[in-house]
């Protein structure tokens, strides 16, 4: 993520800044924002770092033991920010 200037860092003791500017888009994944409901992340450990609303979406534990981002209120969701970023 810090490669592609996606996140950067803001020094020791500041948050990190997420889609700040200067950052690489082909590092996305096309898909459409209408239909997309559930996200495989292929981690047990998955965090959100792109600002989208709080109870909009929520990390669940998969069959597999892997996180899966399961959107519940796309459009709110998407009201933001067109680009998702998950650290995993």
């Amino acid at each position: 993520l810090k490669a592609s200037n996606i996140v950067t860092s803001n020094g020791l003791f500041r948050a990190k800044s997420v889609l700040e500017g200067g950052y690489d888009k082909s590092s996305f994944i096309k898909s459409d924002l209408r239909t997309l409901s559930t996200i495989e992340t292929k981690s047990k450990k998955a965090t959100v770092l792109s600002t989208h609303p709080k109870g909009t979406y929520k990390m669940v534990k998969g069959s597999d033991g892997n996180m899966v981002l399961e959107i519940t209120d796309h459009e709110k969701f998407w009201s933001v920010s067109k680009y998702l970023v998950v650290q995993i």
